[in-house]
């Protein structure tokens, strides 16, 4: 699927960028912590909370976004053809929010990182940082399990059948051999 659909292709070709930008994203706070505020050893670690509470802030985020989004469109889309499914592109709108808030999230970080303006500047931009990055990797969760997820239905729906076949053909081979 991944070479066979062009969007798949382009999402994770994204996502691959996103997650090179998160590691050097990750691997320069000893460096801006360290240089730029002189902290110690020991008070190095502390940044990470920013991410941790960023990370903590997005699931309720992400879930009021599907509730006020997703499943709003989702009902009304029921109503006018109970029939059909909506189309995936409506899970996207996490994605979309991250993308925007992501990069300039990184921008900030960057540009609040001096002397001159107090530590906690720079951790509560972690903190939208990491809230502009959890919805892609929930996106990046749908879409790699979607299709995993459509694969075991159909898996599933195969062996039924096949064990109801196999099941009636003993029965039948039994019901003959009586008679």
């Amino acid at each position: 699927m991944l070479f066979t659909e062009p969007i798949v292709s382009f999402v994770r070709l994204y996502c691959s960028f996103q997650f090179a930008l998160l590691h050097a994203f990750l691997v320069g706070f000893l460096y801006v912590y360290s240089v730029t505020y002189s902290l110690s050893m020991h008070q190095q670690g502390l940044p990470f909370l920013g991410l941790a509470t960023g990370a903590a802030c997005a699931a309720p985020a992400l879930i009021a976004m599907d509730y006020y989004t997703y499943q709003a469109k989702y009902h009304t889309f029921r109503e006018i053809t109970p029939a059909s499914e909506l189309p995936p592109k409506h899970r996207l709108y996490p994605f979309m929010l991250g993308s925007v808030v992501l990069p300039i999230d990184l921008f900030l970080f960057a540009w609040t990182v001096r002397p001159s303006t107090p530590w906690i500047v720079p951790i509560i931009t972690e903190n939208v940082t990491m809230l502009g990055a959890i919805p892609l990797t929930s996106v990046r969760i749908r879409i790699c399990l979607t299709p995993t997820a459509r694969l075991t239905e159909l898996q599933r729906r195969g062996r039924t059948v096949w064990r109801d076949k196999f099941l009636r053909e003993k029965y039948e081979k039994k019901n003959i051999e009586k008679r």
